[in-house]
């Protein structure tokens, strides 16, 4: 074998994703399963929506999900967590913008015991006010801790350059908001958008018919009442501004660069996809090579086009030495003005959707991740064939797409800079 010639690419064939099952219960509850491997180990995830769009006040919806495993009716705090360790089990609580998601991990030979806590959890928590005043202090002392970061503080005023700081899209939890939220503030979003209130189960691993019919029955018990979202601002795009927060102590400055584009349903959405990792998207972008491997002005830089359930963003995100900010800024427009007035060699163009398409396939080896490939198109309200068309594109790109996605969306972006100029 001679290690100097690179192996042939050839080319991949088409497939089909297992597909998820859903089925409707009685009481609305939508069930979706995905039955793959052979390993007796599932993924169970109990979806509300009960995010930051639907609380009344800043942080609610934060801390509830922060305070649903912090004791119940039966069980204390330390017990609910020391009762799901005893079965080998693992929970994750996840608050994000649209939902609150419990998310667990275990043997299905320990479902049945698991749904006793599960219930708990779901129907019968009591908020400890000591609990309460713990998480949060400590939720406001992480915040503290990240807002002396400048990337984190970059990230946040640019969602609010974009979505402006009254829009879910564009707000963040600041520790003012939380010092405000009362124990009633958590009770009052509880019961309005998780208790008897709708939620989605998603189940994934080996799901055989025997488990499939145990979590039908238990969850046939609860209500499904649907939750309303509170309204906020409306989106206005912003295009070409420029915002500088000075942090004059920092070594670094933050920059992101970007703007609105579109949500995953959008006709452009695939090939801007393949235009972005062209930029900044996997470690060969051409961001990285200039910026990182030939200037050495960061240890990396990246871009993503981001797809949220009513909008999109395209964001291009690096740290540089401060005495570098103007050097990077001006490099990064550089090469963005490139793929606007050059074609990419076609070569180039067939690595990187070689690479994309390589991703993929990796991205779908296992139960798990095909149900977070469902997920993904069952939010945005799309089928199978959004994983059809993704392949498609990857096939039959031309270089000429990629000139024209850059000119139509990589333009009127703007700026943020946390740190300083030199």
């Amino acid at each position: 074998m001679d290690r100097t010639i690179a192996p042939v690419i050839n080319p991949l064939s088409g497939f089909k994703l297992q597909e998820a099952e859903q089925i409707v219960l009685n009481n609305g509850i939508r069930l979706h399963t995905i039955n793959n491997g052979d390993q007796p180990l599932v993924r169970l995830e109990v979806v509300f929506e009960a995010g930051t769009k639907y609380e009344k006040k800043p942080g609610v919806s934060f801390i509830t999900s922060k305070m649903l495993q912090e004791g119940t009716e039966r069980f204390t705090a330390a017990q609910i967590q020391e009762n799901i360790a005893s079965l080998g089990a693992f929970i994750e609580i996840n608050h994000g913008t649209e939902r609150i998601s419990l998310t667990f991990y275990l043997l299905t030979k320990y479902v049945k015991e698991f749904l006793v806590i599960l219930e708990e959890i779901m129907l019968r928590p009591i908020f400890p006010e000591e609990n309460f005043k713990n998480i949060v202090n400590i939720a406001t002392n992480n915040i503290k801790v990240n807002l002396q970061k400048s990337s984190v503080v970059a990230a946040q005023e640019f969602k609010k350059l974009l979505y402006g700081e009254n829009h879910y899209y564009g707000y963040s939890v600041q520790e003012q908001d939380l010092y405000v939220v009362t124990i009633n503030d958590v009770t009052d979003h509880y019961k309005d958008h998780i208790k008897n209130s709708e939620f989605e189960v998603f189940i994934a691993g080996c799901v055989d018919i025997t488990l499939s019919n145990v979590l039908k029955s238990f969850f046939e018990k609860f209500q499904n009442r649907k939750s309303e979202v509170i309204s906020k601002s409306t989106i206005k795009i912003v295009e070409n501004q420029e915002k500088l927060v000075e942090k004059t102590d920092a070594l670094q400055s933050s920059i992101r660069i970007g703007r609105v584009t579109f949500p995953r349903v959008h006709e452009d959405y695939f090939k801007t996809l393949v235009t972005n990792e062209i930029l900044g998207g996997y470690f060969g972008s051409r961001l990285m090579k200039n910026i990182r491997e030939e200037k050495g002005l960061t240890y990396g830089i990246s871009s993503q086009l981001v797809s949220l359930e009513e909008s999109g963003y395209f964001v291009i995100g690096t740290d540089v030495k401060k005495e570098f900010t103007r050097l990077a800024l001006d490099e990064i427009y550089k090469e963005i003005e490139i793929m606007k007035t050059q074609s990419i060699p076609e070569d180039e163009l067939e690595t990187v959707t070689s690479y994309m398409h390589g991703s993929y396939l990796g991205s779908i080896n296992s139960a798990f991740a095909l149900m977070d490939k469902y997920k993904t198109i069952h939010y945005a309200k799309l089928d199978y064939d959004y994983f059809n068309q993704y392949i498609l594109t990857l096939k039959t790109i031309k270089q000429s797409d990629i000139q024209e996605m850059t000119q139509k969306w990589f333009l009127g972006l703007n700026e943020i800079v946390v740190g300083n100029y030199q």
